[in-house]
């Protein structure tokens, strides 16, 4: 119970400093592994709604995050126990090619 409520707390700090370096700059995309991150992350942001725009590969979902008085933030996220170790880095040089 102690490990849970530490890792929640971990969690949590972790989205707030994401929080504040989305609030320092723009970004054009914000990638999240695992779905406790992400949730922690929208929650400090006060995502209301997240509009799927589709899944470049399997175990990620490309999207819009909304939340009130912010404009859209794209993001993706991974599955974070799913996919070759490599896979966010190979994306990005795919992207880049």
């Amino acid at each position: 119970e102690r490990r849970a409520a530490d890792r929640g707390d971990a969690v949590a700090r972790l989205a707030a400093q994401a929080v504040a370096a989305i609030e320092r700059e723009r970004w054009d995309l914000v990638v999240v592994t695992g779905g406790e991150t992400a949730v922690a992350l929208w929650s400090a942001l006060g995502a209301e709604r997240l509009d799927l725009i589709g899944a470049p590969a399997p175990g990620l979902a490309l999207g819009q995050l909304r939340a009130p008085g912010r404009d859209p933030l794209a993001v993706l996220t991974k599955a974070g126990g799913f996919g070759p170790p490599d896979l966010l880095v190979t994306l990005q040089r795919e992207a880049v090619a």
